[in-house]
């Protein structure tokens, strides 16, 4: 069973996810919001669950990786909501195009595997 297959994601969905979940692990530091709990705690959460699913989508396939991918950007979408820190704008953003790439990542996966390797492509 492929990566693809197995609905993990292909190895450039693997490095993004790696990249983005590191990305998340700086971002209150390199956007001065690390004194802001909540856009934090969020940020280094999610960031370290996207690490460990790279890590674990390098080794196996499966379709729980893309599952909690997802969750994981929708729980990064409405974060600002949730936790209430839409008054910060820089946190706000970044929890809301994160939140969205990895959306758009996991359906273009879903769709690769419903309807082939040739759907959703760009």
């Amino acid at each position: 069973m492929s990566k693809v297959e197995g609905n993990s994601g292909s190895n450039t969905q693997i490095w993004i996810r790696l990249a983005v979940g590191a990305a998340l692990l700086l971002t209150p530091w390199l956007y001065k919001f690390k004194h802001l709990n909540g856009p934090t705690t969020s940020a280094w959460v999610a960031g370290a669950v996207l690490i460990a699913l790279a890590v674990a989508g390098l080794r196996v396939a499966h379709p729980a990786i893309m599952w909690v991918q997802t969750a994981v950007g929708v729980w990064l979408a409405f974060a600002p909501w949730t936790l209430k820190f839409t008054n910060q704008a820089m946190p706000t953003q970044i929890h809301v195009i994160v939140g969205a790439l990895l959306v758009g990542m996991a359906a273009r996966a879903f769709l690769r595997q419903r309807f082939g390797s040739g759907a959703a492509t760009s």
